[in-house]
């Protein structure tokens, strides 16, 4: 639905404004997902459920704007990874969420 939504361009994760405590639920059931040979009765993916699953979590991080995706999304990166980039790329990268950035 995710998927689909941002392909049509309309806001994606309005659906889940007025039911946030859903968000994490839908977090979890999809990484679980990514277990080796998670597919449906234990089978390997297919290429078109491999490319929906990485589009979903392209979509998740491109969405760091969003307050309840971000707290979902943030708990999957690393923190020497956010070290790691330099100040004026912190500052460029995510404008639209000030409060990511503590000085």
């Amino acid at each position: 639905m995710v998927n689909e939504k941002f392909r049509e361009n309309v806001p994606a994760w309005g659906g889940f404004a007025a039911r946030l405590e859903a968000l994490p639920s839908l977090f979890e059931r999809i990484l679980a997902l990514r277990a080796p040979c998670a597919g449906p009765g234990g089978r390997p993916w297919h290429t078109h459920e491999r490319v929906t699953y990485l589009l979903f979590a392209i979509h998740a991080f491109q969405s760091l704007e969003n307050e309840a995706v971000r707290r979902q999304v943030l708990r999957l990166v690393s923190l020497p990874l956010w070290h790691a980039l330099s100040r004026g790329r912190l500052q460029v990268r995510p404008g639209p969420a000030p409060e990511l950035f503590c000085e």
